[in-house]
């Protein structure tokens, strides 16, 4: 009986330390939900009716654009979206570092940094501690095909796997979107952990189509 036991805690223990492995970090999802709490249907450019636009001084373009956002933003609350979140970091490729050139005060570390292996490998992530506008419902199934997608779909969407300093107080990650056929894009995130939030410090496009 005792040696039962021992197994048992043994087997618990295992399990705990091997789902500790594989979960994702508090600080992974709170830098996840910065981006999922910002996704919102794209505001389309002025109407045509807006009398002499090229004529206008940009502070006042740029007025009647924030009104007119706000408007549009008002008006899209009241709808419902759909999109697709993938659910996993996605997998490092090894020449990722090769990509982080900016040079930023506070992020030299990460420029031309060897990626770890762990980070070549996807990582599973728990939709259900995601957090997304009211509005937007989050699908898995959804038909492959651009073409079949219609206004209330804002596309698929993914974040790779994060990079942190040995800190854990500044972070790399790329942020994907696709939105149709030949309508997407990616972005280098930069972000600097401050009074225990993580905060974006830069964002640079990385690939667009």
């Amino acid at each position: 009986m005792k040696n039962l036991n021992h197994f048992l805690l043994l087997m618990l223990f295992l399990s705990v330390v091997s789902c500790k492995k594989d979960n994702i970090t508090y600080d992974e999802y709170e830098i996840i939900n910065l981006f999922t709490q910002q996704i919102s249907p794209p505001i389309p450019p002025p109407p045509p009716d807006f009398k002499n636009w090229d004529k206008l001084a940009e502070e006042k373009r740029l007025k009647m654009m924030e009104e007119f956002s706000k408007k549009d933003s008002i008006e899209k609350s009241k709808l419902n979206f759909t999109i697709y979140f993938k659910d996993s970091l996605t997998a490092l490729e090894k020449d990722f570092k090769n990509k982080l050139f900016e040079e930023h005060i506070g992020f030299e570390k990460f420029l031309l940094k060897e990626i770890d292996d762990d980070l070549t490998v996807s990582k599973k992530i728990d939709l259900k501690k995601l957090k997304f506008p009211p509005n937007i419902k989050v699908v898995q199934n959804i038909d492959k095909e651009s073409s079949k997608w219609d206004d209330t779909f804002l596309g698929k969407y993914w974040v790779s796997r994060i990079i942190f300093n040995s800190e854990r107080t500044k972070a790399v990650v790329e942020f994907n979107q696709i939105c149709g056929h030949l309508c997407g894009g990616g972005s280098k995130v930069y972000l600097s952990k401050t009074g225990g939030k993580w905060k974006i410090i830069h964002v640079f496009g990385s690939w667009v189509s």
